[in-house]
């Protein structure tokens, strides 16, 4: 029990030291001094890792998302509002399919059923087929403006 808590205090310590050190504490790049006082944390270079590993996440989403792999809970965010979880359900690379909002959705969202996705571009739209939002996929997530021209985001 005392090792657990002692690993997690370590692993605190080292991710809030990469916080505050800055890119040269996380970079595999050599320094230009060769002090032996300037050596690298260990843990320094599996935060790297992870971030590496996160990026890596990112773009195999995005590459999925082009394929259409949009089923699951994803998020939707506007200024000024609660965001809202959004269920997207299709079958496996449909390029379209049916949305449940879980309530508290900012403008007309809470009345999202269906979802298009076509070369990047998410729409949304109500029971009766409106356009509720046009999304575009930037980054393994999706950004545009709703029908009231209101900045939307839709992340996982």
């Amino acid at each position: 029990m005392n090792c657990l808590r002692l690993f997690k205090a370590a692993l605190l310590t080292l991710m809030l030291a990469g916080c505050a050190g800055g890119p040269q504490l996380l970079s595999d790049a050599p320094k230009a001094t060769s002090d032996a006082t300037d050596a690298e944390p260990a843990g320094a270079s599996a935060i790297a890792t992870a971030q590496n590993a996160n990026m890596q996440t990112a773009a195999v989403q995005t590459v999925a998302l082009q394929n259409g792999d949009m089923p699951g809970r994803w998020i939707l965010a506007a200024p000024h509002a609660p965001t809202c979880g959004m269920m997207f359900a299709a079958l496996p690379g449909a390029p379209s399919g049916t949305i449940v909002p879980e309530g508290g959705c900012p403008e007309r969202f809470y009345t999202s059923s269906q979802w298009t996705l076509h070369q990047n571009v998410l729409t949304i739209a109500d029971s009766k087929s409106r356009t509720l939002a046009t999304l575009t996929l930037t980054g393994g997530k999706f950004a545009g403006n709703s029908e009231s021209n209101t900045p939307v985001t839709l992340s996982r």
